[in-house]
């Protein structure tokens, strides 16, 4: 009876017997097989070896004389496939080898039958095996590591040192004025204070005081949501240990860590696809230089470095699964991304479909549909499991994500890129260009790119085949200005999601640099070619800077090397008459990979260091000087005072000149904010009353200094410079002379006696129906009466009370440059201006308002030929721009009557940070004279669409008078806690047996939860954005507590994920006990 088959396995040596075998397999079939060498039984108990060859493919003819030669070539893996041979077929004995074919069939008719089964069973075994290979090698296959990863330390900080050299010789830190300073340092000071604090009570008091509500961020807002991605940064803990005046040194030297650890996970997944270290390590330095991580990330979004970390750690996983091997580090990596950012998860989702279609139909693999359908489960399952591990972190993100209306905002959104950016493209893939900064992969990775073309079958098939189609999606992406939308969530158009195409770059060093020294003369010619179409192409660039002829000088002498060794290899080959490629000696093999160091370095240095001076596009002066970050962070001048103000109240102010966040830095109740993660009730509000002090939806600062507004959200102290003196609102009184701050300006403390508390009582309340129905000026003194309850069972068509604000239609009149048309203000020239004349009154806040404003920007000729359609018959959609017209994202709106001047930016829906605001209230301040003419400017040319243009006067007397009987009226009182606030409500005595409303002028949200008297008690959206609660005419306790939207859930979530895996865990254990 025949024996059983043997497993699969290695074997380099025949078993032989006495016995001759009548069965021998034909050595051709053998070798025409290709299979991994295996054993089988045969009747006579004769143990045969079968052959095949491990590699992708066939190694040169003259190398295959050379075998067993592989004892190194386990340490070349860079190098073009390198086979070992197991013994060759002629060491089988040659009696064995010759015996007749026919009496294989008689002997054993289903033998060679059943041994052709067996191997086929074992097929899809083989490509698994050959897959694995390919996409994940085990890492300790690459010895040295601890070395390499020294080695790779000391690079990165060679080309970390010198790309921030520039910053060195110019005094500048590498904080960004505008996100560095007024988000990250701040939050990064700010959470290092929290930990402090935490710790803190924890070994005083024994208990964990932490509050995920902050009073000092804008109105108030969720502590949680507003460091959202840098409050999960690991590395951001270190700020507890750092003292809040030396924390810009330890953030700069955070920068570098994140730098090197980039590269580290990008080492790491070249490593897993079997590269050498010399090759790995250029490669590694290729990724963090390219334009996301230098540019994007380093010089002005820190934190995103952390998605350069973790996308190498995504794929690795990827092919851990494509390997059959573990899924953790999938799992691991994607749990991770989505607890920094649910954004860059997006992005990486999109990413890892593209990889895994291209890794399953490049790679060898036997594919099926249910091969597909098993992979596609896999990959599914994990990523579940990764988002239900972060859920406690990931989920409030995502909750407060869709609350927002900026997500999924209709934009204007082009399909394909201007004409300029074509004509630029080259120069910004190579450097020598930064129109857009993520474009950048530097000349290197982009003559790596060619070497890739050129190398043909020297570099692997499959993964060139792979680099290139994913080379020809991201320059398609490029290209394609809507895929930048996609990418953005459907947003605006943005570039961030192009670190794949760095990555690309990346690898294509990794590819092209152990193949380069296997090209043959052929391989050289097709590299200078299409180095000589890069040069050629560079050359049609526009626009030619100082750093343009930098990197076309680097890459004119890549050429210049590569035609000197196409000529030395031809005259080689034409001596010794033979078109065999050189094997590569050893001092080019060394000397390359640090050529090519140098050249990444030296070249990144240069582009980037000239694109940030004054000979390139002069950015550098938006950098932060150093050892300064503290002090501006701090120069509002208010430290010393504030123990003499009353801390329950809020600070207004007027100047941004110090920058943003800065009540949220010094600790106090302030209004204004800077933040992505923002609250959507709160835009609402400020939408409503027209508020023009900033076109987006997350920056706010105060409410343009208008009386009302500032008295009912409890600003009852008002900071102004010297240079902001006439938005100080009416009855503001000077308390303090601040002093002179580290930006030279002079700054004074005010009080108002108008101001009500953050938590006060209204008498009476009226329905939003009606309250809608009113111009933002009318809106304003509305909420000085009554109530305005989103839930209102009143259905009053008419306010229960008069308004002593008064709107007329303004009557307008043109200047140079600006034609009225049909509610359309056609601007055909910049800063064109019209006229507003309006009867004015005394003793008056005066506002400009207008309703449906709109910008469409336009090409000068464009906007002329509308001015001149006498008929209106067109409009700007009738008239297509050029190819090369780059439209204007914002418009400055000026405003200027008498010595008063007012501007505020309109956003075109081209701008990313596009709002869709409408509606705008122009605060011209209070004046004891009449208004009589306003004066309005136009920034940019194009279509202004605007419905009407109306005047408002607004009496101070009887605004003072309604915030007085408020005040009296008010018999609530309010006290602060880490969690919330407790309020106090006296029994009415003007109010009896009537409903009464308990406002509070803090932003609604679904986070907060009440009590009334220790009974749960529901919270009404009250005043478009903030909060109240009904209560009767008796004395009250209220109790509102915060907890983060999605938090519980999320934490839940997890919890039940982290014990189901340990359940699954402890059981396999036991099962595996069991068996023993």
């Amino acid at each position: 009876m025949q024996q059983p088959l043997a497993p699969l396995q290695l074997c380099s040596t025949v078993a032989e017997t006495s016995a001759p075998c009548p069965i021998p397999p034909s050595p051709a079939r053998i070798l025409r097989s290709k299979m991994k060498l295996s054993t089988f039984s045969c009747p006579c108990n004769i143990r045969f070896s079968l052959f095949s060859i491990v590699a992708l493919y066939r190694p040169n003819k003259s190398k295959q004389r050379q075998t067993n030669q592989s004892s190194t070539t386990s340490n070349r893996r860079d190098s073009v496939p390198q086979i070992t041979l197991l013994p060759a077929f002629d060491t089988l004995p040659k009696a064995n080898l010759k015996a007749p074919r026919t009496s294989h069939a008689k002997a054993d008719p289903g033998g060679t039958t059943n041994m052709l089964k067996h191997h086929a069973k074992n097929s899809a075994g083989l490509h698994a095996e050959r897959t694995s290979t390919l996409l994940s090698m085990p890492l300790g296959q690459t010895h040295g590591k601890s070395k390499y990863f020294a080695v790779l330390a000391l690079v990165c900080f060679i080309a970390f040192a010198s790309i921030s050299l520039i910053f060195l010789m110019r005094g500048r830190s590498l904080i960004w004025e505008l996100d560095g300073k007024n988000l990250y340092y701040t939050f990064f000071v700010y959470e290092g204070e929290l930990l402090r604090a935490i710790a803190s009570s924890f070994f005083t008091g024994g208990s964990f005081d932490f509050s995920t509500y902050t009073f000092n961020a804008g109105f108030g807002d969720d502590a949680y949501l507003l460091l959202a991605g840098h409050i999960t940064d690991p590395l951001n803990l270190l700020s507890a240990f750092c003292p809040p005046d030396k924390a810009e040194y330890l953030y700069e030297f955070l920068i570098f860590v994140r730098f090197y650890m980039a590269a580290v996970a990008f080492s790491l997944f070249c490593f897993s696809r079997g590269k050498s270290k010399a090759a790995s390590l250029c490669a590694s330095l290729a990724y963090v230089l390219c334009g996301y991580v230098v540019m994007l990330a380093a010089f002005r979004h820190a934190f995103f470095i952390n998605f350069a970390i973790l996308l190498p750690l995504i794929f690795m996983g990827a092919d851990r699964l494509f390997a059959n091997k573990s899924p953790w580090l999938f799992i691991g990596a994607f749990a991770v991304s989505f607890i920094y950012s649910v954004y860059t998860s997006y992005m990486a989702c999109i990413f890892l479909l593209v990889y895994c279609l291209i890794v399953y139909f490049v790679f060898p693999r036997r594919r099926s549909v249910g091969d597909f359908a098993l992979l596609v489960a896999k990959f599914a399952g994990c990523l579940v499991l990764g988002f239900l591990l972060s859920a406690a972190l990931s989920l409030p993100s995502i909750t407060s994500l869709l609350s927002m209306e900026r997500i999924g905002m209709e934009r204007a959104i082009p399909f394909f890129q201007t004409l300029g950016f074509y004509e630029q493209l080259a120069a910004n893939i190579t450097g020598g260009s930064a129109s857009y900064y993520c474009t950048i992969i530097g000349a290197v990775p982009t003559v790596s790119i060619f070497a890739v073309l050129a190398a043909g079958k020297l570099v692997n098939k499959p993964e060139r085949l792979s680099l290139l189609i994913g080379v020809a999606l991201c320059l398609a992406g490029i290209c394609i200005a809507y895929v930048g939308s996609v990418m953005n969530g459907f947003g605006y158009s943005t570039d961030r999601w192009q670190i794949i195409w760095g990555f690309c770059g990346a690898y294509a060093v990794a590819l092209a640099l152990p193949a380069l020294r296997h090209f043959a003369l052929r391989n050289w010619v097709r590299l200078d070619i299409g180095l000589a179409l890069l040069l050629a192409l560079l050359l049609l660039t526009p626009t030619k800077k100082l750093q343009f002829w930098v990197v076309f000088a680097i890459i004119a002498v890549i050429l210049a090397g590569t035609v000197t060794v196409t000529f030395l290899r031809g005259r080689q080959q034409h001596a010794n008459n033979t078109k065999r490629p050189s094997r590569g000696c050893r001092p080019f093999r060394h000397a390359l990979p640090i050529a090519v160091t140098f050249l990444l370095i030296g070249s990144s240095t240069a582009s980037y260091d000239i694109l940030l001076s004054r000979h390139g596009y002069g950015t550098l002066s938006t950098f932060m000087r150093s050892g300064t970050l503290y002090d501006y962070t701090h120069a509002m001048p208010l430290e010393d005072h504030l123990d003499e103000i009353d801390t329950n109240y809020r600070i207004d102010r007027s100047d941004i000149s110090t920058g943003r966040n800065v009540s949220f830095g010094l600790g106090y109740k302030g209004m204004d904010y800077y933040s992505s993660m923002y609250n959507q009730n709160l835009d609402n509000f400020r939408r409503d009353m027209g508020i023009a002090d900033n076109a987006t939806n997350f920056i706010y600062n105060g409410v343009q200094g208008r009386l009302a507004l500032d008295a009912i959200l409890g600003a009852r102290y008002y900071i102004a410079s010297q240079n902001t003196l006439d938005t100080v609102p009416y009855g503001y009184r000077k308390l303090e002379d601040l002093g002179e701050s580290v930006n030279g300006n002079t700054y004074y403390l005010y009080e108002s006696s108008t101001a009500l508390p953050l938590a006060f009582v209204y008498d009476s309340a009226i329905p939003f129906s009606t309250y809608e129905a009113l111009t933002p000026p009318e809106k304003q003194e509305a909420i000085t009466r009554a109530c305005v309850l989103e839930e209102s069972e009143a259905e009053a068509d008419a306010l229960p009370f008069s308004l002593q604000t008064t709107v007329e239609e303004a009557t307008v009149s043109t200047g140079e440059g600006a034609t009225l048309r049909d509610g359309h203000i056609i601007v055909t020239k910049k800063d064109a201006t019209i006229t507003v004349a309006a009867a004015g009154e005394a003793n008056c806040e005066n506002y400009l308002c207008f309703s449906g404003l709109a910008f469409h920007p336009m090409s000068q000729s464009t906007a002329q030929e509308l001015a001149l359609d006498k008929n209106s018959s067109l409009s700007y959609k009738d008239l297509p721009e050029s190819s090369s017209f780059k439209p204007a994202g914002s418009s400055r709106i000026s405003v200027e009557s008498g010595d008063t001047y007012r501007s505020f930016n309109l956003l075109s829906p081209y701008d990313g940070q596009y709002g869709g605001k409408s509606e705008w209230a122009v605060n011209l301040g209070y004046s004891e004279k009449p208004l009589s003419e306003i004066t309005i400017a136009f920034g940019e040319v194009g279509d202004y669409d605007c419905s009407s243009i109306y005047f408002a006067r607004q009496p101070v007397a009887p605004i003072l008078e309604n915030l007085s009987a408020l005040q009296k009226a008010n018999t609530a009182t309010i006290e602060f806690l880490p969690t919330g606030v407790d309020i106090d409500v006296e029994t009415s005595q003007t109010n009896k047996d009537n409903e009464r409303f308990v406002f509070v002028s803090l932003p609604y949200s679904d986070g907060w939860s009440a009590t009334l008297d220790g009974q749960p008690v529901e919270i009404e959206k009250a005043n478009v954005g903030f909060m109240a609660i009904p209560v009767d005419d008796n004395a009250h306790t209220i109790t509102m507590r915060y907890s983060t939207p999605g938090l519980r859930t999320g934490a839940c979530i997890s919890l039940i994920t982290i014990c189901a895996f340990i359940v699954f865990f402890a059981g396999r254990s036991l099962r595996r006990r069991k068996r023993r």
